[in-house]
């Protein structure tokens, strides 16, 4: 699984079914492209290195907004690379994956540490931006 800095699974610091999303890609496109496509969904520069920029960006984001914009780079991938070997079963694999997303909603990761030390103003934010569980 393609891994953060520090060398933990990125699938794991994403809400979930996002987390899914980003596995489906990773088996397709493999770990470094799908870690520039997540960047470029998020607006970052792309350099395919999954930092603490990316991760508070993810943190951050508009979670429906953020899934679109993933879903669509893969499609656009796909078709500029025209692999005419299997086209219809990757695109399939990423329609089904989107269709997946958008209908569960996100569940929310809340660390022990942000509910002890009182950081409301955040915890409320990812509520409304990730929705709870």
């Amino acid at each position: 699984l393609p891994q953060n800095a520090a060398g933990k699974p990125i699938c794991g610091l994403l809400p979930e079914p996002a987390d899914f999303a980003f596995f489906q890609a990773s088996v397709n496109l493999g770990p470094d492209k799908t870690i520039k496509l997540l960047q470029a969904a998020l607006f970052l520069l792309p350099d395919g290195h999954f930092g603490p920029v990316s991760e508070k960006a993810v943190a951050e984001a508009d979670y429906l907004f953020f899934l679109e914009r993933f879903f669509a780079a893969q499609l656009s991938h796909y078709a500029d690379v025209q692999q005419s070997w299997d086209d219809r079963g990757l695109l399939s694999r990423v329609v089904k994956a989107r269709e997946y997303c958008t209908n569960h909603p996100p569940k929310l990761h809340v660390t022990l540490v942000e509910v002890q030390t009182g950081k409301q103003a955040d915890l409320s934010r990812k509520i409304l931006t990730h929705g709870a569980a």
